[in-house]
C-alpha cells in the first residue's frame, strides 16, 4: 500500500520587469509505503516473513534573478528514504502487523531506540539521504562603450566579466540490524560523503568594431574595380561555357531530335531504362540537352575539341555506354545515328558562333582584360592566332580576377561581422571530496558505544577516522575505509580574435591529491601535478608541459614518482623545414640523437609521398621521461646536493643552452653589486646569487604558489636588501637568473620531500600547497618561444631546453641521448611512431 502525502510540481514567476526577473521552481514528493513479503536491499536479520514500512520524500527548488549586466541562480534539492523491516507471523493479518510495526518505530539516530525496537520484532533499518545545492552569480560591467572620439571608422568597447559558482553535496547511508536473537550486538554499516566544487573566472575584454572601416574600404577600393570587372565578365561569359551558349541558340535542333526519338516506342523505352525513370518528350529533351551541355563545357581545349571531326563519334559512343547491355543492336544503331546527326548540326552552329566572335575574343575583349590585369595580357598574348590558346588563357586569368576580387569582399564582410576581440581570462576550479565507509558491531548496552553512534550520525566524519587510530569501548571495526580528494585547476590566458583568426597564449595548472586509508592501517596516496604552457597560433599549436605523479602505498611498500617533460608541435600544415627547425635546436643541444632526428625527417618524407598535394596535419612530441634508475639518481641529487652546487648547475645550464650569455651574467652581477654595498664583496656569481634577496613585485606572475615562493628562505638572504627594482637591464637579468636558480632548488627539495614523506602523517591540503609551489617554480622554466605576439616559433625555447638539460644532469641517465620523438598524423588511430 502507498499513500502519497504530497506530490506537486510548480513553476512560478514571481517578479518580471524590464530590469529584473525572478522566478521560482519547487517540485516535491512525500509518501508512505507498507509492503508485505519485501526482499530487503539492505542486510537484515533472517526472518521468514517480513513487513516493510517505508517513508520517502524529495524536495527541489530553483530560483533565478537577473538584471541588466548581472544574473543570480540558486538551486537546491534533497531526497531521503527510511525503511524498517519487521518480522511478522504468517498467520497475522496485514493491517494488524502494520499497526504493530508503526507503534514500534525507532529513531534511526539513537542506538538505544534501535536496540529497544529489536526486542519488538525489528529486523533492520536503512536510511539514505542526499542533498545538494548550487549558487551562481555572473556580472558584466562595461568600462566604456564608444569610439567616435577615437575614430569615425572603428568602434571600441571594453568590459569586465566576473562569474562564480559554489556547489555542495552531502550523502548519508545507514543500515542497522540485530546480529542474532537475544544478542545486544547491533551491526551498523554507514557511509558518509561530502563534496564541494567552486568555480570562478575573471575576464577583461576589449573589442574593436571595424564594420564601418570595412564598408569604407569596399566603397572606395573594391566597388569601382568590381563594377568594371563585372562589365567585362558579362561580355566574356558566353565563351566560358560554349555548351550553355549552344543550348540557348540550338533549342530548335534539340527539340526536333527529342521529338524523333520520342516517336519510336522501342527507343524511348530504352532511354527510359538508361535514365532510370519514366520520361515524356519534354523531359527527354531536357535530359539530352543537359548531357550534351556538360559534354561541351568539360575538358581542355574546349573549342578545338568541340569543332573536331571526332566529336560526333565520341559523343555517340559516350551515350551508348549508358544504355542497358541487353538493348538490341538495331535500337543502338538508331540512337547512334540520331546522336551523330544532332552533334553535327550543333557543330555547324558552334562554328558560326565562334567565327562571329573570333575578332572580339582576340581583339577588344582581350584588350579590356589586359588593362585589368597584367597577367591576363601575358597569358593571352598572341591569342588571335589560336582560339584555343586565347580562350584557355582568358579563362585562367578571368578566374583569378574573380577569385581575388570576390575573396577580398567576402573577407571584409566576414571581418566586419567577427570584429577584433582581445580577452584576458583567469579561471579556477576547486574540488573537495571526502568519504568514509565502515562496517561496525556496536554493543547496544554500552554508553560509550551509544555516544559514539550519536556523534557519528550527527555528521562527525572525523569520529570514524579517529576510530581507526584509537578504539572505543563497545565498538568493533569489521571493515572500513576513508578517502579524501583535493583538486585544483586554474588557467590564465590571453586570446586575440582578428579577422576570423583566433590566437592565444595560456598557462594551465592541474593539481590532484587523493589519500585513502582503511581499517587495517594501509594508506595509499596519489598526487598528480601537470603544468603546461601553450601558444595557439594560426593552424598550429606549440606547448611545453611537465607532469609528476606520486604513487605511495604503505601496505605494498611501494613508492613511485615518474616525471615527464614534453614539448609538442601540432600543425595542420606541417612543412619539412618547420619539423627540422623544431628538432634542430634539441639535436644541437646534445639531448636528442641525430639518428632519431634523421628518422623523423624520413618519416615526414613518406607522409609527403602519400599525401600528394594535400597538407600534412601532424603532431610531433619530444619526451623526456624520468623513472626507475633515472628517478633514483635525481632524488639522490635533490636530497644530497648543496644549495650552492645547485645554483652553479643552473648558471652553467643557462649559459650552455643560450638562455643568458656570459656577458649578460657578468652585467647582472655588476648591477647587483652597484645596487648595494652589501653585495659588493661577492666576486663569485654563485655566492652572489645565493645571497641575492629578491623582493616581490606586482609584475611577478600572479599564479598560485607565488606567496609560498617568496616566503621560502633561500640561502642567507635576510641580511641583504631586497632587490625589486628593474631600472636597468642588468637588474632585470639578475632577477631572472635568481628566479631560475631558486625555482630549481625549491623544485628539487619539494620532489625529495613528498617522495620521502611519512604516509601516516600525510595531509592532502599540505600536499596541495606543495603542488602549488612546484607549479610556480615550473612556470619559470617552461616556455614556448614566440615568433610574434601569439605566433609560436618553430624552434623550442632555450629556457625549456636548459630545464631538460638540468633534469638530465641530475638524473645521470645511462643513455647519451635521453629524448624520444613521437610522431603521428591527425585522424590516424594507429600508435605514434617513436624514435630515440
Amino acid at each position: 500500500m502507498r499513500w502519497k502525502l504530497y506530490d506537486a510540481k510548480g513553476d512560478r514567476e514571481l517578479v518580471s520587469a524590464d530590469e529584473l526577473t525572478f522566478s521560482l521552481k519547487g517540485p516535491g514528493l512525500a509518501q508512505i509505503d507498507l509492503e508485505a513479503g519485501d526482499l530487503p536491499s539492505a542486510p537484515v536479520a533472517a526472518a521468514e516473513h517480513l513487513l516493510r514500512i517505508g517513508f520517502a520524500g524529495s524536495l527541489a527548488g530553483a530560483a533565478t534573478a537577473s538584471a541588466r549586466g548581472a544574473a543570480l541562480g540558486l538551486e537546491a534539492g534533497a531526497d531521503g528514504r527510511l525503511d524498517y523491516w519487521f518480522a511478522a507471523s504468517g498467520q497475522d493479518l496485514f493491517a494488524s502487523a502494520a499497526a504493530d510495526g508503526l507503534r514500534n518505530l525507532p529513531s534511526p539516530f539513537s542506538l538505544a531506540s534501535i536496540n529497544g525496537a529489536a526486542g519488538q520484532g525489528l529486523q533492520g533499518l536503512q536510511l539514505t539521504m542526499a542533498a545538494s545545492g548550487k549558487a551562481s552569480v555572473s556580472i558584466e560591467y562595461s568600462i566604456f562603450d564608444g569610439g567616435a572620439h577615437i575614430s569615425t571608422s572603428i568602434g571600441t568597447s571594453a568590459g569586465i566579466e566576473i562569474a562564480a559558482s559554489y556547489q555542495a553535496s552531502r550523502q548519508f547511508e545507514l543500515s542497522a540490524w540485530r546480529q542474532a536473537q537475544g544478542s545486544e550486538k547491533i551491526a551498523v554499516q554507514i557511509k558518509r560523503g561530502r563534496g564541494r566544487e567552486i568555480n570562478s573566472s575573471v575576464g577583461l575584454g576589449v573589442q574593436l568594431d571595424i564594420a564601418r572601416a570595412a564598408e569604407q574600404v569596399r566603397e572606395k577600393v573594391i566597388e569601382p574595380h568590381l563594377g568594371r570587372y563585372e562589365g567585362v565578365y558579362e561580355k566574356f561569359k558566353p565563351y566560358l561555357s560554349p555548351g550553355t551558349l549552344l543550348e540557348q541558340q540550338c533549342n530548335e535542333a534539340l527539340s526536333q531530335a527529342a521529338e524523333r526519338l520520342s516517336e519510336d516506342a522501342q527507343l524511348q523505352s530504352a532511354l527510359r531504362l538508361a535514365l532510370g525513370q519514366e520520361v515524356d518528350a519534354a523531359q527527354l529533351q531536357r535530359e539530352i540537352a543537359a548531357r550534351l551541355v556538360n559534354w561541351f563545357n568539360g575538358g581542355v581545349g574546349i573549342y578545338s575539341r568541340a569543332t573536331s571531326a571526332e566529336l560526333p563519334q565520341n559523343a555517340a559512343a559516350r551515350l551508348g555506354d549508358l544504355l542497358p547491355t541487353g538493348l538490341p543492336q538495331r535500337v543502338r544503331d538508331k540512337i547512334d545515328s540520331e546522336v551523330r546527326g544532332l552533334i553535327e548540326s550543333l557543330q555547324e552552329k558552334l562554328k558560326e558562333a565562334v567565327q562571329q566572335r573570333a575578332d572580339t575574343a582576340s581583339g577588344a575583349l582581350v584588350t579590356e582584360l589586359g588593362e585589368l590585369n597584367q597577367r591576363v595580357k601575358d597569358a593571352i598574348d598572341g591569342a588571335s592566332d589560336s582560339l584555343d590558346k586565347a580562350f584557355a588563357g582568358a579563362r585562367e586569368a578571368l578566374a583569378e580576377i574573380d577569385e581575388r576580387i570576390h575573396s577580398i569582399v567576402a573577407k571584409l564582410e566576414e571581418a566586419a561581422a567577427r570584429k577584433i576581440k582581445l580577452r584576458i581570462l583567469s579561471t579556477e576550479k576547486i574540488l573537495r571530496e571526502r568519504e568514509v565507509s565502515m562496517r561496525l558491531d556496536l554493543d547496544g548496552s554500552s554508553e560509550s558505544a551509544r555516544d559514539f553512534y550519536h556523534s557519528l550520525v550527527s555528521g562527525n566524519l572525523d569520529a570514524l577516522e579517529e576510530l581507526m587510530q584509537s578504539p572505543v569501548a563497545g565498538v568493533e571495526i569489521i571493515e572500513g575505509s576513508a578517502s579524501e580528494l583535493f583538486g585544483r585547476t586554474y588557467t590564465t590566458g590571453t586570446e586575440l580574435s582578428l579577422l576570423g583568426l583566433s590566437l592565444g597564449a595560456s598557462s594551465i595548472v592541474d593539481s590532484n591529491v587523493q589519500i585513502q586509508k582503511d581499517a587495517a592501517g594501509n594508506i595509499a596516496i596519489q598526487s598528480r601535478l601537470e603544468v603546461k604552457r601553450i601558444l595557439d597560433g594560426i593552424r598550429e599549436v606549440q606547448s611545453a608541459g611537465f607532469v609528476s605523479h606520486l604513487n605511495l602505498d604503505l601496505l605494498k611498500r611501494s613508492r613511485s614518482l615518474p616525471l615527464n617533460l614534453t614539448v609538442t608541435q601540432e600543425d595542420e600544415r606541417l612543412e619539412l623545414d618547420e619539423l627540422d627547425d623544431f628538432l634542430c635546436s634539441l639535436a644541437d643541444s646534445g639531448l636528442l640523437s641525430p639518428k632519431a632526428r634523421a628518422n623523423a625527417l624520413e618519416l615526414y618524407h613518406s607522409w609527403q609521398e602519400s599525401a600528394g598535394n594535400r597538407h600534412i596535419d601532424a603532431r610531433v612530441e619530444v619526451l623526456l621521461q624520468i623513472d626507475g634508475e633515472r628517478l633514483d639518481n635525481l632524488l639522490d641529487y635533490a636530497g644530497s646536493r648543496s644549495e650552492d652546487d645547485m645554483i652553479a648547475d643552473v648558471l652553467a645550464a643557462l649559459q650552455q643552452y643560450g638562455v643568458f650569455g656570459e656577458s649578460s651574467v657578468d652585467r647582472a652581477c655588476s648591477s647587483v653589486r652597484a645596487y648595494s654595498r652589501k653585495y659588493r664583496y661577492y666576486n663569485n656569481p654563485v655566492d652572489l646569487f645565493a645571497a641575492f634577496n629578491v623582493g616581490m613585485r606586482s609584475g611577478d606572475r600572479p599564479l598560485k604558489g607565488r606567496r609560498a615562493f617568496f616566503d621560502q628562505p633561500f640561502a642567507d638572504t635576510g641580511a641583504h636588501p631586497a632587490v625589486s627594482s628593474v631600472d636597468s637591464r642588468g637588474l632585470r637579468n639578475a632577477r631572472a637568473i635568481h628566479f631560475h636558480a631558486k625555482s630549481w632548488v625549491l623544485l628539487m627539495r619539494k620532489l625529495h620531500e613528498i617522495y620521502n614523506m611519512d604516509a601516516g602523517t600525510a595531509n592532502a591540503q599540505q600536499m596541495e600547497r606543495h603542488n602549488e609551489l612546484m607549479a610556480f617554480c615550473l612556470h619559470r622554466w617552461l616556455k614556448v618561444k614566440q615568433l610574434f605576439l601569439f605566433l609560436p616559433d618553430d624552434q623550442v625555447s632555450a629556457r625549456t631546453i636548459a630545464f631538460m638539460g638540468l633534469l638530465v644532469r641530475a638524473a645521470n641517465p645511462l643513455s647519451d641521448y635521453p629524448l624520444t620523438i613521437a610522431m603521428d598524423l591527425a585522424g590516424d588511430d594507429s600508435e605514434p611512431r617513436l624514435f630515440s
